[in-house]
């Protein structure tokens, strides 16, 4: 008899191993969406964000200032009066598309500083308010637990909605309501049942977060947390400004000296 209770033993402990990684891997994926992410991409902005949307503004002005002196020198060559206000439309229309962009990179920066502005939980109450969601996930979520009753699935929403609400008085009332009582014996197929369910859980939560690290503003998680990168590239995007600056200040001065031709019936 011993010798047949001691292997049902060591597979509720693997099983309870592979609902827990699930559990973790579950909680990490949902903090990664709803607070790393957001979080990411308002210190990427007000750091770096803000230099880049620096550095498109004064490329539009460069890039302004060279058709316009293109197409003055279109008149220039067919020796015709500069029509200033057709030059100005013309361009007006190709500028278009660069202004909406502008403007996102706009609303992006202040969303970032809003965030970060805004009065944030502390360290602690964020870490309780993750150890609660993740004792809530693994008694509650329907891919770990194939026998939850409906009351219990509507409490895994309430859960979810505390979680991403930051509402950490309302999940610890949730903790409470979940039995605290041991799992009825289960089978041994019972039991290999639930690991399978646990290990496929496993294998789609660890895809959907290897995703998402592989893009942006993931990618640049340890970068954002290096000072010396950001200040190195912050400094690389200013010294970019600055010269895309002085660049736009010698071509206005030739687009002036330009404008100053008249054909050779007016002089």
């Amino acid at each position: 008899m011993r010798l047949f209770r001691r292997k049902p033993s060591a597979l509720q402990l693997e099983m309870e191993s592979l609902r827990q990684k699930a559990t973790s891997l579950f909680v990490h994926l949902q903090y990664m969406r709803d607070d790393e992410e957001a979080e990411l991409n308002a210190l990427y902005e007000t750091t770096i964000g803000r230099y880049e949307y620096e550095r498109f503004n004064a490329e539009i002005v460069n890039w302004r200032l060279n058709e316009e002196i293109k197409l003055v020198q279109i008149f220039i060559n067919r020796h015709e009066l500069i029509d200033q206000q057709m030059i100005d439309e013309e361009i007006s229309v190709a500028l278009r598309r660069y202004q909406k962009e502008l403007k996102e990179r706009e609303d992006r920066i202040a969303v970032a500083k809003e965030y970060m502005d805004a009065s944030r939980m502390t360290v602690a109450q964020t870490q309780e308010l993750r150890t609660l969601f993740r004792m809530a996930t693994k008694a509650l979520h329907p891919d770990l637990n194939t026998s939850v009753s409906p009351y219990m699935q509507e409490l895994f929403v309430s859960a979810v909605s505390a979680y991403h609400e930051g509402d950490i008085d309302t999940m610890r009332h949730i903790v409470r309501m979940i039995s605290e009582g041991k799992e009825a014996q289960l089978s041994r197929q019972e039991i290999r049942h639930l690991m399978d369910e646990a290990r496929a859980s496993i294998a789609i939560f660890q895809e959907k977060i290897d995703k998402m690290n592989a893009r942006f503003p993931f990618t640049f998680r340890e970068k954002l947390k290096d000072r010396d990168w950001v200040v190195e590239k912050q400094e690389s995007l200013k010294e970019e400004i600055a010269a895309l600056e002085t660049k736009n200040t010698e071509l206005h001065t030739y687009l002036t000296l330009l404008k100053q031709w008249k054909p050779d019936s007016l002089n």
